[in-house]
């Protein structure tokens, strides 16, 4: 219902009218200013957690990057060595060459001994350690040939790396720029919707204070409405009064007219009618008195009720600027809606952004992504508890459609939380440093019987004793001898997803340790239905056989992105 609010202050009465929809503004203020506040909360968080993981994943990027270095500068190392040796040999079998040839020499000047001075030279074992050398020397160049083309093909692959990390960088400063906008944005609301608040406050008391006054005024508009009543009904009574009076005198007048006809004939008689007169005077007198104490009164009730309807105009235009200034606070609370809405799409369309990447990576190793996410559901959420429903209130057309933008991020991000738990369990990088792959996935020539037959997994080259790394994180369930496969470890990653290695020369872990990523689980070796120093890596979900490339392929992808 309409509220009617009475201001007095210094003899002046003020009046304030709060109409019902003026209320109902107030409180979906109020309304309105905690569902802001709620969204703004939830920005933050969202962007600091996906902040939060965007450092995870760079410094991620940067070991690897580092580990990726050592590596190059191992092989370097390794390549001088074997120059230097190389040299060495070479310097070595020169001088041998040279002395050989010396020493030769003076037995060609007899001709007699020429056949034999030959047969001997090709008999002599330097000649043959020489030839042998040779072929060495040849094998080594080939090998260092091989060793510069790799050597080459890493140094490409680290400036790729380092051109990818470059990018991250910018793309990790760019997004770490928008959110501290997002954040310095969100604050000068934050203190708006402060300085809002103390403003409604404010008109709040305000309004309180006006409805005490105007009821103390009409209070006091009624007071004096009944004296003003009373004090005509006594003017009008005086003024009867006094012309009765004047009456009288002028009866009297007559009268003493008529007596003093007789004044000789009664003194007594003109005495008493004396001194009636006098009386009658002083009445006269005294009526005159308070009819203009009477007149001063009403003038004093004039002067009032034209204050009261001054200060009922100031409070008619006092109660229109309150209506301008509550119609200036609903549009900034329409446009500071906007702007969290637009900071929530936004917010929501750079979550889908990382989910359609994510989910572009998974789908390029071949699993089924929907079965992944609902085993990763089981695992991510965990909410419950008794159902109490609660009144529906209204809200706004601009209040649902926040909410509903709201729970779309939520939705969003949930999505995210899912797909990271299954992109944490995907074994996407390779169980060896470096390698050469030998045989790949699927129908390929047994090595033994030369008859075609199912490989599933990969055959990875390389030294004798090279460190087997784990493709992500897990638990051993397996480490030992088994079968064909000769010393085997195999990691159960979560999801359904296993990994195992096998022809290992050493086993590093033991079954239930939980291993992290890249670390080792043992040594390559021969061990097994083998023919000789290799890896064999398989990658299985849910017990069946996967192609581990595309795996790999995948992590190149991450990384890259």
């Amino acid at each position: 219902m309409p509220r009617e609010i009475f201001l007095r202050a210094d003899g002046r009465v003020r009046y304030v009218k709060v109409s019902r929809r003026q209320q109902m503004a107030a409180a979906a203020i109020v309304t309105g200013f905690a569902g802001w506040t709620l969204a703004s909360t939830t920005g933050l968080v969202v962007g600091g957690f996906l902040l939060g993981q965007q450092s995870t994943q760079r410094h991620d990027a940067e070991a690897a990057y580092a580990e990726l270095r050592a590596q190059v500068a191992a092989s370097r190392a390794r390549f001088a060595e074997m120059a230097a040796a190389l040299n060495s040999q070479q310097t070595f079998l020169l001088d041998l060459v040279k002395g050989r040839a010396g020493r030769a020499a003076p037995a060609s000047t007899h001709p007699a001994a020429d056949g034999v001075a030959s047969t001997s030279s090709a008999a002599d074992p330097v000649v043959q350690t020489l030839a042998e050398t040779t072929a060495s020397l040849a094998a080594i160049t080939s090998n260092n040939r091989a060793l510069g083309q790799q050597l080459a093909t890493i140094e490409n692959h680290v400036r790729a790396l380092d051109a990818d990390r470059a990018r991250a960088a910018a793309a990790r400063d760019r997004y770490a720029l928008a959110l501290q906008s997002t954040a310095s944005a969100l604050a000068m609301q934050h203190e708006q919707v402060a300085a809002l608040s103390d403003a409604v406050t404010v008109l709040r008391t305000e309004v309180a204070t006006l409805d005490g006054s105007w009821r103390r005024a009409a209070t006091a508009r009624d007071y004096y409405a009944d004296a003003w009543q009373e004090s005509q009904a006594a003017l009008d009574s005086t003024q009867g009064h006094a012309a009765a009076l004047s009456d009288q005198v002028a009866q009297q007048r007559a009268q003493i007219a008529g007596m003093n006809v007789a004044a000789a004939e009664d003194a007594g008689a003109r005495r008493e009618l004396d001194q009636r007169i006098a009386e009658l005077s002083a009445d006269l007198s005294m009526a005159t008195g308070e009819k203009a104490q009477l007149s001063q009164t009403i003038r004093g009730m004039q002067r009032t009720v034209a204050l009261i309807a001054d200060d009922r105009n100031a409070l008619r235009a006092a109660r229109n600027g309150l209506s301008a200034q509550v119609a200036f606070l609903e549009g900034r609370m329409s446009s500071m809606q906007q702007t969290q809405q637009t900071i929530v799409q936004n917010l929501t369309d750079r979550a889908h952004m990382t989910v359609a990447q994510i989910e572009k990576t998974i789908i390029m190793t071949g699993l089924d992504i929907d079965g992944l996410l609902d085993a990763a559901a089981v695992k991510v959420n965990g909410e419950g508890g008794p159902f109490i429903p609660v009144a529906r209130s209204l809200r706004s057309t601009e209040e649902r459609t926040m909410l509903a933008s709201i729970q779309k991020l939520d939705g969003e991000v949930g999505r995210w939380e899912q797909l990271q738990l299954v992109l944490r369990n995907l074994p996407l990088a390779a169980p060896l440093d470096s390698y050469q792959l030998m045989s790949g996935f699927g129908v390929r020539i047994d090595p033994f019987t030369g008859q075609r037959a199912q490989h599933d997994g990969l055959d990875l080259k390389n030294e004798p004793g090279t460190s087997v790394l784990a493709t992500a994180p897990g638990t051993v369930i397996y480490a030992g001898w088994m079968r064909d496969y000769g010393r085997v470890v195999e990691i159960d990653h979560g999801l359904g997803i296993h990994t195992r290695y096998a022809h290992l020369k050493a086993i590093t872990v033991k079954v239930g340790q939980k291993v992290e990523f890249r670390q080792e689980v043992g040594k390559l070796g021969n061990s097994g239905r083998s023919t000789g120093p290799h890896l064999h890596y398989e990658v299985q979900v849910n017990g069946k056989p996967q192609d581990p490339m595309n795996f790999m392929e995948a992590g190149k992808y991450v990384f890259k992105g």
